[in-house]
């Protein structure tokens, strides 16, 4: 006999209904599987019996669990049915007993009776509980009994021993003494779905009470009491109901394996923290964990947890890992990753940077370079395929500064500043405009191949600075005159370089003579010299000139005591025919000249110390002294004012004065038609001069000392 009280359906409605809605403004939680109370069914035994007949779910499936609350109003015991296993049975008293059995179905229970016998006739109440989803295996957890007279009956505290599931069902259950009286029927707080099953109307009846509820996270639970009308005697249970239990299937990639808990399909109680460990393989990496991560704490973590709120498939990713050594030479550094050991995931692509220090340039990466995007790139990359070992190679920079002189120019590589790898080779051509040619490379020139070399090449193995050096060239024409030749450099067209000087040579033929150089004879050393030099500053041409040996005659000089011939000296001198030949006789101190004496025949005044004679043939002259008397004015020697001036003809001054005389007056027309002047008109000029001392001091400060100054000051032009 089935009974359902209309006011136990409006409490668990109104239950269920704040349970949900409670639910729904909670904080997001996984959805869980929680146990699953599929029905529910009631059978009442309203007369004394011992056989009471419970029905069974009209629907069971295999792996149901049967749960059966019965209640019987009195103390007498109950035989535990054949295929069922009691999990507990309490008395309050003599006045009712609450048993509690559980089954796993067979799937063939559906719709029948099993029959639970009392060992006296009782009413009876109870109700069969059919759950799917739960644990499988594991019987349901029961508190230990509860008991008492009151209108309360409180289901003790339950903490199923090692569980620690959360998801788990909750049964708050009663059975009381009559329950034939009206009132308020209340179940613990937080319960739902109650159900009140009463046998009978009578005071012999007795009833079962349940209740359930699901927490999320909760492992014990103190459900608290019923609320029953009048005071009777009772007994309570709490019963834990574990969920089905939730497939964790673990699987890895290559490269490693998942450690703990291992690898393949674990059962898990609902909401159980899995500890998971993926351990690489030598040479590989935990990447990430795959698959039904939702619940996973850190799925970047080799080592990290999971929480079971279903059935999850993870997957450990491993990958191999490849070492990248990276150095440098000198010159510079690998920036980007630096320079190290550095460990990557295969295929990984990883940038490369080198940057050059200053005054040095990045040339190539060297080593494993076979997955280098561009081995001459600075900034490149590499895909790890293997261990690899790379080298970024610098060399240093210099400078090669080039420049040229007036006449060409450096035509490779050009004129400026170049820059060049250590070591390069660099070609090197300088051009020579017209009438100028390439002389040589000037500077730091000691690795260039050949210096005097127009086109050559130079190594650079450091700053150079180097010029092209050009030099202007000019044409020598030489010829010559009748009566001889030009010997040295020769007759004809000759090519010198600006600067240049060249030997001249001229032979005279026999018979002839050299005169004298003419043309463009500016630079010529000495142009009456037949050997000389010529100083080449622009295009000279430039003649010869001979002529024929007239007769010639020897003169001999002589001189008596108290002075000398000074010139032309004395000896024997050769002269041509008709020359005219100056004689200069100087005095010594206390003597004057007398005369000349010999062949005088051609002299201009053989009384006059200075004169000249000219040769028409063979002579022989001499020069006479004597001894002055007291009367006798001073000697004029031959400088006659200045020998006045100064009061002897030794005086250094004079001999200033006939050099000047001898080396440049002498050797002129000019100059010695003015000696010979000086010669006739200054004697008694010097005569009177040497009377008067006055006149000597005037003489020699304002005339005599300014000329030899003059004359002293201009030695360096004059001499050479």
């Amino acid at each position: 006999m089935i009974k359902t009280k209309w006011h136990s359906k409006v409490i668990h409605l109104a239950v269920a209904l704040a349970l949900v809605l409670s639910f729904s403004l909670a904080t997001a939680v996984p959805v869980l599987a929680a146990p699953v109370v599929a029905s529910v069914t009631e059978t009442a035994f309203d007369t004394d019996t011992t056989d009471h007949n419970v029905d069974m779910p009209a629907t069971v499936n295999a792996g149901d669990l049967l749960l059966v609350l019965f209640t019987n109003d009195g103390d007498e015991t109950v035989t535990t049915p054949a295929g069922w296993s009691l999990l507990a049975s309490a008395r309050s008293g003599p006045q009712v007993r609450l048993s509690v059995y559980y089954k796993i179905a067979a799937g063939t229970e559906g719709g029948t009776t099993v029959n639970f016998v009392t060992s006296a006739n009782q009413q009876a109440a109870a109700q069969v509980y059919r759950i799917t989803d739960w644990q499988g295996t594991t019987p349901p957890e029961i508190s230990a009994a509860a008991t008492a007279t009151s209108t309360a009956p409180d289901p003790a505290f339950l903490d199923p021993a090692g569980w620690g599931v959360s998801n788990t069902l909750w049964l708050a259950v009663a059975g009381q003494d009559r329950g034939d009286q009206s009132g308020t029927l209340a179940y613990p707080i937080g319960y739902t779905e109650g159900i009140s099953t009463l046998s009978s109307d009578t005071n012999l009846s007795c009833r079962t009470h349940s209740a359930r509820r699901v927490l999320l996270t909760a492992t014990s639970e103190n459900p608290g009491p019923f609320t029953i009308p009048v005071t009777e005697q009772w007994v309570a249970f709490t019963i834990a109901v574990r969920p089905a239990p939730r497939d964790l299937t673990i699987s890895s990639t290559v490269g490693g394996n998942v450690t703990t808990p291992g690898e393949g399909v674990f059962p898990c109680d609902e909401g159980t923290i899995v500890d998971l460990v993926a351990t690489p393989d030598a040479g590989s990496r935990f990447v990430k964990w795959t698959g039904d991560v939702g619940t996973l704490n850190d799925v970047n973590a080799a080592a990290t947890t999971i929480t079971m709120y279903g059935d999850y498939s993870i997957t450990a990713e491993f990958v191999k890992q490849y070492d990248l050594t990276i150095s440098s030479t000198e010159g510079g550094s690998v920036t980007e990753p630096g320079e190290d050991t550095f460990t990557y995931n295969e295929e990984e692509v990883v940038d490369l940077i080198a940057e050059a220090d200053a005054c040095y340039e990045f040339i190539n990466w060297t080593g494993d370079v076979d997955t280098i995007a561009d081995v001459y790139a600075a900034t490149t990359t590499i895909t790890m395929n293997g261990d690899y070992s790379i080298t970024a190679n610098f060399v240093a920079i210099y400078d090669l500064t080039t420049s040229s002189t007036g006449g060409g120019s450096v035509t490779d590589p050009g004129e400026g500043t170049f820059t060049y790898d250590c070591g390069d080779v660099v070609n090197l051509v300088a051009e020579a405009e017209e009438d100028y040619r390439f002389v040589e490379w000037t500077g730091d020139v000691g690795t260039i191949a050949d210096a005097y070399a127009a086109t050559t090449t130079i190594t650079m193995n450091g700053d150079y600075s180097i010029t092209a050096n050009f030099v202007a060239i000019y044409d020598l024409t030489t010829s010559s005159t009748g009566g001889g030749s030009v010997t040295d450099p020769g007759e004809g067209v000759f090519t010198y370089d600006e600067g240049t000087v060249v030997d001249l040579v001229a032979e005279a033929e026999e018979g002839y003579r050299f005169v004298e150089w003419t043309g463009d004879v500016g630079t010529i050393a000495d142009a009456y010299a037949a050997t000389t030099t010529i100083t080449m500053n622009g295009d000279y041409s430039i003649t010869a000139n001979f002529e024929e040996i007239p007769p010639q005659y020897d003169l001999t000089t002589y001189s008596a005591g108290g002075g000398s011939v000074t010139t032309p000296g004395e000896g024997t001198f050769t002269y041509d025919e008709g020359t005219v030949v100056y004689l200069v006789a100087e005095v010594e101190e206390g003597y004057r000249f007398v005369e000349w004496t010999g062949d005088v025949g051609t002299i201009a005044d053989f009384e006059a110390a200075i004169t000249t004679i000219t040769m028409h043939d063979n002579y022989e002259i001499t020069a006479n002294f004597e001894e002055n008397s007291p009367s006798y004015p001073p000697p004029s020697g031959g400088c006659f004012i200045a020998t006045a001036a100064y009061g002897t003809p030794t005086a250094k001054q004079i001999d200033v004065l006939r050099e000047f005389r001898d080396n440049v007056l002498l050797k002129s027309m000019v100059g010695s038609a003015f000696v010979d002047l000086y010669y006739r008109t200054s004697p008694p000029i010097a005569d009177f001069i040497a009377g008067d001392e006055l006149l000597r001091a005037l003489v020699r400060e304002l005339l005599v000392d300014p000329i030899v100054w003059v004359v002293e000051a201009t030695g360096d032009i004059w001499r050479n």
